[in-house]
């Protein structure tokens, strides 16, 4: 795990000042923390194989009770890596990261006994292989049905969307030196880009606009735009007074095509220190230390509403950054605000040239698979990109790259079963656990000895 998490260290530089020891500290414990949940989901393996139960149940169930309940900075999910095989990761669609877990952790466990029981030749044996080949059969002709279905359903859609997206690649420094530089190297690529095409919608990254926006809304947005003329939605803080003090959010703004901005979202997720300010009411000096630990964390209000944007006839929703590596966040979110599409704003460059935004990336094909949504992420350093609502990438930008991204796409949602029912996985697995158990309280397997002579069956 830590070796697959080695880009946090990249956090070292920037955030937390090269504080080299903290973040190896940190980067430890985040490891020490993962381990420590697989040590729980070996000692109930060991439990309820015990018990009687199957070695298939003992295995499944609670690797994926375990993922259902996890308490990760990044929630680790053992299906997600299908998503490099997009015939198989379709299984997302119908039951989220947990159906893909499922089904790994089902196919290693039948391997397993396949591969440890003998003799070879037993029908039993041969059955458990023949059921692996049966399971990968499924889930790849699912895939491809709907790679098929999803072309199907898009090439009649008649809702079509242009959208373009500005990547700036602004390293970051000071909040002073960003708030002045970030908006006039927006507002540039920006003209250039509508020089060429025409959009119904301008996107900037998150933090784009630095310099925070005082509430209650609507409010006047043409010192913004200036001489830009579409739609823009773009990152930034909102600014307010809450019980006599100044407060702030990490927010998303939609300013209209009359120069109004009427339209908001606060990020409901904050990312722990980076975003929150850490306290420890009894243990003030404690306290200070963290604080001057992280000098680039910000103190911001987390948001309680989910509302979906309207922009003409569509409605889409907008998570920020970390928000889209939460399943559980994202479906609450289409759940409540029902949106046409997603976009997503993101400020990568934290992490400087590591495979994070990559994996960043990765977790976002997977939501639109999940809930059959088209997806646009815009990042201010890469990978910004649009993704169709079987999980493709139609179109990118590159790394570290000063850039515009540019598509067209029908901004149409479908039915999805995880997007309708959730976490249904979790309630087949509960199943799989009851059945066992009754199968052994009505014929029983397991042998107790009862005397030194003579055994009976319970």
């Amino acid at each position: 795990f830590l070796c697959g998490t080695h880009w946090l260290l990249a956090l070292n530089e920037g955030f937390i000042e090269n504080r080299a020891g903290l973040g190896l500290l940190l980067w430890l414990c985040l490891g020490l923390w993962f381990a420590f949940a697989y040590a729980l989901y070996g000692l109930a393996y060991g439990v309820i194989k015990s018990r009687g139960f199957s070695q298939l149940v003992a295995g499944v169930a609670p690797l994926i009770l375990l993922e259902y309940l996890q308490a990760n900075l990044f929630p680790a999910y053992a299906g997600s890596g299908l998503i490099h095989r997009l015939e198989l990761a379709q299984l997302s669609s119908l039951g989220g990261p947990l159906l893909m877990s499922l089904f790994v952790v089902t196919i290693n466990g039948l391997l397993y006994r396949f591969l440890t029981q003998k003799p070879v030749s037993t029908p039993s044996r041969l059955l458990k292989l023949a059921m692996v080949m049966a399971l990968f059969v499924l889930a790849f002709s699912h895939g491809l049905q709907s790679l098929k279905r999803v072309d199907a359903l898009v090439s009649t859609d008649s809702k079509v969307l242009s959208v373009g997206a500005v990547q700036a690649n602004l390293q970051r420094s000071s909040s002073e030196y960003m708030a002045g530089r970030s908006h006039e190297a927006h507002l540039l690529q920006s003209r250039t880009l509508l020089q060429e095409h025409q959009l119904d919608l301008l996107i900037w990254p998150e933090s784009a606009y630095e310099q925070g926006l005082r509430r209650p809304l609507p409010i006047d947005g043409q010192f913004i735009r200036k001489d830009i003329n579409v739609p823009l939605l773009f990152g930034g803080t909102s600014v307010w007074q809450l019980e006599g003090r100044k407060v702030s959010s990490n927010s998303v703004f939609l300013l209209d095509q009359s120069g109004k901005v009427a339209q908001s979202y606060d990020k409901n997720m904050l990312l722990p220190i980076a975003e929150t300010r850490p306290e420890f009411p009894f243990m003030p000096k404690l306290e200070a230390e963290l604080i001057s630990a992280f000098p680039q964390h910000q103190e911001f209000i987390a948001g309680r509403d989910k509302p979906a944007f309207q922009l003409g006839e569509f409605r889409f929703s907008v998570p920020i950054c970390y928000e889209m590596v939460l399943p559980d966040y994202i479906h609450s979110l289409v759940k409540e605000g029902q949106p046409d599409f997603l976009v997503t704003l993101a400020n990568d460059a934290w992490f400087g040239d590591s495979q994070e935004p990559e994996i960043h990336l990765a977790l976002s094909q997977l939501r639109a698979i999940e809930h059959r949504l088209w997806v646009v992420r815009a990042t201010n350093s890469g990978v910004s990109a649009v993704i169709d609502p079987a999980g493709r990438i139609v179109a990118r930008t590159a790394m570290n790259s000063r850039e515009n991204m540019l598509a067209s796409f029908s901004a149409q949602r479908h039915f999805s079963l995880f997007s309708e029912y959730g976490n249904w996985p979790v309630l087949l697995v509960l199943a799989m656990l009851l059945f066992d158990g009754s199968r052994l309280l009505l014929f029983g397997t397991k042998q107790l000895p009862c005397s030194a002579s003579r055994t009976r069956t319970v």
